[in-house]
């Protein structure tokens, strides 16, 4: 049928940086929600949820930002070099986003399991390895017409 055709128009680069590390946060937390056993009150917590999408969107942010300066999201998106240094402003950037976003929140929280989630060490760290990764591996994918 002539009215059903697909406009293909490539993603910006910045929305494909950004999604997936959205989507790793968001399925980063359902793993750690799921391993940590039968929850006394099954169901959504909301304060939780919207703390971890804000998180979410603070470590894309942060790399979106950092990519934007280093040149990252246009003519030096495959130089290697150019993401480690992406990389390297923006996995501090958004540790300490978090811990200026979430410390004093979570202080009046009951749940620790929720503070060192966020701004415990394990969990920044995984986040800032997870982001490299991701990044390295999108281009790969990109530079050989998987994506």
């Amino acid at each position: 049928h002539p009215n059903l055709y697909y406009d293909f128009r490539p993603d910006p680069p910045w929305q494909r940086d950004g999604i997936l590390l959205l989507c790793y946060i968001g399925v980063e937390e359902l793993a750690r929600s799921a391993s940590t056993g039968l929850k006394a009150n099954p169901g959504f917590d909301l304060a939780q949820l919207n703390v971890e999408m804000l998180c979410a969107f603070v470590v894309a942010g942060a790399w979106v930002g950092a990519a934007l300066l280093t040149g990252v999201l246009a003519e030096e998106r495959y130089n290697r070099m150019r993401v480690v240094v992406t990389w390297l402003l923006a996995a501090p950037l958004a540790a300490g986003l978090r811990f200026a976003l979430f410390t004093e929140f979570l202080e009046g929280l009951p749940s620790f399991a929720l503070a060192d989630a966020l701004t415990g060490p394990t969990a920044i760290l995984t986040d800032a390895a997870a982001t490299l990764v991701i990044q390295l591996v999108l281009r790969l994918a990109e530079e050989e017409g998987l994506i």
